[in-house]
């Protein structure tokens, strides 16, 4: 399973840097692009594992496929039936599973990245509001 999405620690970490803390907006705010920056050097270290991962996926399926069309003691006539073996092979199996794990790190970094773009346009009206309804003005 994947590392991010196994760490309880860094989930609850997620579910606290989400959530608008309404007791010091402005002070959130000017913090906000730091908490950004996070998500984001993390999200672009796992694409860029993402991307290793998949080459390495797809020199496994070539290897694979040259040793079942070619050198497999049964003869497969055709790439939907080559394509069948090497997707129950064990070894292309466990290259896939760790390129489905990077998808599902990185689909999630980049939904938390998304969600803090809410957050902080959800703060600044928030801040507003406080301010409309205090009597304020810019």
């Amino acid at each position: 399973m994947s590392q991010l999405l196994d760490d309880k620690d860094f989930r609850e970490k997620v579910a606290k840097d989400v959530k608008i803390e309404k007791s010091n907006l402005e002070l959130e705010l000017l913090t906000h692009s730091d908490m950004m920056q996070k998500y984001i050097t993390l999200l672009t270290r796992y694409s860029r594992q993402l991307a290793q991962a998949q080459n390495k996926l797809d020199e496994k399926y070539k290897e694979k496929y040259e040793h079942y069309r070619f050198e497999y003691d049964k003869v497969l006539d055709n790439a939907r039936e080559v394509g069948v073996y090497i997707k129950g092979d064990a070894d292309y199996i466990k290259e896939k599973e760790k390129v489905d794990d990077l998808t599902s790190n990185v689909n999630f970094l980049q939904r938390t990245i998304d969600n803090l773009n809410q957050k902080s346009w959800s703060m600044k009206n928030l801040i507003e509001l406080n301010r409309f309804l205090k009597g304020e003005r810019d």
